[in-house]
């Protein structure tokens, strides 16, 4: 039987039609690059409209603001591999860790480049999240009873690359853990690599660990090519502590 030129003509089209919508679906979306403040005028407001796979670019600046990165698969990093140029600070008001990741970030999210400084109420809180820290600084930042720079807790497994800690004091009562980091946890998990804690403090009335980390409560803790000096507990010398977790050197 004899196709008729309009039978081939739409057969034709409809062809390409699918082809097309194939393509369409089966490719996988760019990622957007968004660069802070051009783009957003926060870094905040970049993590807000990013989605996952999207960067956020920042510019060299002072941002005074906290972070909440909502469980997004996003890498944030300074324009400039230099944290001396990238801050994240302490704003005016309010309270509360500056940088908060406990809404089930992975190893895709990535913090980059930073400095992050000045928290009253500590650096940075991770709990049931693994995002990865690189070359970074958590620089006089202060907690209270769990950490001065991190608290890491839960179901993590965060890896901290080229980070230094410097300067962060935890404060308070019996239990008192981690001028710098705190971890807790059986499901918990911290790698230091590369890392430098350098004059970092706990002080308290009774009962303080670590002046540089604290891990308790069966969390594990690998530590490879770091560097321990000078960190305290009240007036004595303390680099690491720990009660019923797992060590790794």
């Amino acid at each position: 039987m004899l196709r008729s030129p309009l039978a081939s003509v739409w057969t034709t089209v409809l062809g390409g039609v699918l082809s097309c919508l194939f393509v369409l679906f089966a490719t996988p979306a760019m990622a957007d690059l968004i660069t802070v403040p051009s783009d957003q005028p926060t870094i905040q407001a970049a993590i807000d409209a990013a989605v996952d796979g999207d960067e956020v670019r920042v510019l060299p600046g002072n941002y005074r603001e906290r972070l909440n990165l909502l469980g997004k698969k996003i890498r944030i990093y300074g324009s400039i591999p230099n944290p001396n140029l990238n801050f994240i600070s302490q704003p005016d008001g309010g309270s509360g860790r500056l940088v908060t990741c406990t809404s089930g970030e992975d190893e895709n999210t990535i913090i980059e480049n930073f400095t992050i400084r000045n928290g009253v109420s500590g650096g940075m809180v991770i709990s049931n999240a693994s995002p990865v820290i690189r070359n970074c600084r958590f620089l006089e930042n202060t907690g209270v009873n769990r950490g001065g720079a991190v608290s890491v807790t839960g179901e993590s497994s965060v890896r901290f690359e080229s980070v230094e800690f410097i300067d962060n004091n935890c404060s308070g009562g019996s239990g008192t853990g981690g001028g710098a980091i705190f971890l807790s946890g059986a499901s918990c998990e911290v790698t230091l690599q590369s890392c430098r804690l350098e004059s970092n403090s706990i002080s308290g009335d009774r009962s303080l660990y670590g002046g540089a980390v604290y891990c308790t409560d069966a969390a594990s803790l690998s530590v490879d090519d770091c560097v321990f000096l000078a960190n305290q507990i009240t007036g004595n010398t303390g680099g690491c502590g720990g009660y019923n977790c797992s060590v790794t050197v």
